[in-house]
């Protein structure tokens, strides 16, 4: 399968380690492009020695490497989940692996993870580039059956038209997850987690009709960028 082989594409990637990197915003995600998740739960007290992996090895080998792609690394507020986020250009598709490889470094500090391969639905910048100690929040909606086109095009056209006109200033992706009618809509600020009431309202009133079940919200903090 293509997944299994791209995971021992490493030899490609470390060819390119001395390739300068591209400055911030060269590449931005757009509908169709591919959207990776790398989701871990940590054991306890290991976060300090997973954020120095990631921070020491990881981060020079990808903004090193010739692919082009943002990766953004946060972690939850009770310092026990951390989410990888991958955009990837559509020339890079579905490669997962940074080298050197991230679960080969970090054997004994990750209790469990998991990965979720999805496509870009809709993103929108407004000339934020999230910085270590910036915030993530991410609403994870879970779709009813036969719903999940109306819920996309009711996302697009009503959620993410109200974020774009309110006062603050944020970057938004949203990811569709087919396979399990999940869409996750990610908001970058900067500062306090602050909404708008009528965006609060499309989201917890408008949307009701298309959720399975309740969505989840989550805050993080990004502990490293790579955003090329």
């Amino acid at each position: 399968m293509k997944r299994a082989i791209v995971f021992a594409c490493m030899a490609v990637l470390s060819m390119s380690v001395f390739a300068a990197p591209p400055k911030p915003g060269y590449f931005e995600p757009r509908k169709g492009d591919v959207g990776i998740l790398h989701i871990a739960h940590l054991e306890p007290n290991a976060l300090d020695s997973y954020r120095k992996i990631i921070t020491e090895k990881i981060l020079p080998a990808a903004a090193a490497d010739s692919l082009v792609r943002d990766v953004y690394w946060m972690v939850s507020e009770d310092k026990n989940e951390t989410i990888t986020l991958m955009l990837n250009s559509p020339e890079v598709g579905e490669i997962t692996a940074l080298a050197p490889v991230v679960w080969d470094l970090a054997k004994g500090l990750i209790k469990d993870q998991r990965y979720e391969y999805c496509r870009v639905l809709d993103a929108f910048n407004e000339g934020f580039y999230p910085q270590p100690g910036d915030k993530a929040v991410l609403i994870t909606r879970q779709i009813k059956e036969g719903m999940f086109e109306e819920a996309k095009a009711f996302l697009v056209n009503s959620m993410i038209a109200a974020l774009a006109a309110d006062a603050y200033n944020r970057y938004y992706v949203v990811l569709e997850q087919k396979r399990t009618n999940t869409l996750y809509a990610f908001s970058f600020i900067r500062g306090e987690v602050v909404s708008d009431p009528k965006v609060v309202a499309i989201r917890e009133v408008g949307f009701n009709r298309f959720m399975a079940k309740p969505f989840a919200m989550k805050t993080y903090s990004f502990f490293a960028v790579n955003d090329e």
